[in-house]
């Protein structure tokens, strides 16, 4: 499946905007990111909620997707919470979607937004969901992914309402790890 993905990228390269992949790898080399932090909220007028990359990112290493209709925060508070804001323009092969699928598409396609490094490989990415306020710093992502994962998730909060106590907020249990197969599994079929 994934093998026929990678070959054949060029409908899949035509929902990212030319402008938007322009940005984004001007903005990653820049700052010379290896691993990176995103996310992405489309939206009319401001953001809903304030969204923060992860604790300890690098500058310039994490980014939030702008739909063209969607407003930085105005509150100094979210305003330098540390993203680089970049507009996710849509094309005609993403002109139809709604707007909750066409803020997928970063999440979606993160090896055709992110330009390829000086060393040939592409940048770690770890895509955030944007209501959510990640505890992890980066580097323990990054170091986490470099021992050989491919993929990794979490139990989404909404999933725990009504247990007794929280998950642990980093590891894996044996709940969570079969969740992230199951859903990988879904998304796979």
């Amino acid at each position: 499946f994934f093998h026929a993905m990678a070959s054949h990228t060029d409908p899949l390269r035509a929902l990212l905007h030319p402008t938007t992949r322009h940005e984004t790898a001007q903005a990653v080399f820049a700052a010379n990111c290896t691993a990176l932090a995103y996310t992405s909220v489309d939206v009319v007028g401001e953001l809903p909620h304030d969204s923060q990359p992860p604790p300890l990112t690098p500058p310039g290493c994490a980014f939030l997707f702008l739909g063209e209709e969607t407003t930085r925060p105005a509150h100094k508070a979210a305003a330098g919470a540390g993203w680089t804001y970049l507009v996710h323009r849509r094309t005609a092969s993403s002109a139809s979607l709604s707007r909750r699928a066409f803020s997928r598409i970063p999440k979606l396609l993160p090896h055709l937004l992110f330009p390829r490094l000086a060393s040939g490989r592409h940048p770690t990415t770890v895509f955030i969901d944007s209501k959510l306020r990640p505890t992890a710093p980066l580097h323990a992502l990054e170091r986490f992914l470099a021992g050989g994962a491919n993929f990794a998730a979490f139990r989404h909060p909404k999933l725990c309402e009504g247990r007794r106590s929280p998950p642990p907020p980093c590891g894996c249990d044996a709940d969570t790890s079969a969740l992230s197969l199951g859903v990988l599994s879904a998304l796979l079929l």
